[in-house]
């Protein structure tokens, strides 16, 4: 269930930077979310608090926070299934 409030959390700020609707609170709430939820070598962990870290770099840069938020909405797609990683879709097809 944590992973799940996690997930939403990170999906909620990834929707919102692509959108240029994002505020410093969200992103804090994101990180804090995630230090305390997730397992700290996780591919989603990674994503999060790397978004955190650009959003320092570029949030007063619409295009550049939208592609952070497609970034960190690609990570929980992944997390979620949605999305297979590169190697599995090789196989995948051959």
């Amino acid at each position: 269930m944590s992973d799940q409030v996690a997930l939403h959390t990170a999906l909620a700020v990834a929707m919102a930077a692509i959108v240029n609707d994002l505020d410093q609170l969200a992103v804090n709430d994101m990180r804090t979310r995630a230090e305390e939820l997730l397992d700290h070598g996780s591919p989603l962990y990674r994503a999060c608090t790397g978004f955190a870290t650009q959003y320092q770099v570029c949030h007063t840069d619409p295009d550049a926070l939208a592609m952070q938020g497609r970034i960190l909405k690609e990570a929980v797609h992944r997390e979620l299934g949605l999305i297979q990683d590169a190697p599995a879709r090789r196989d995948t097809d051959g």
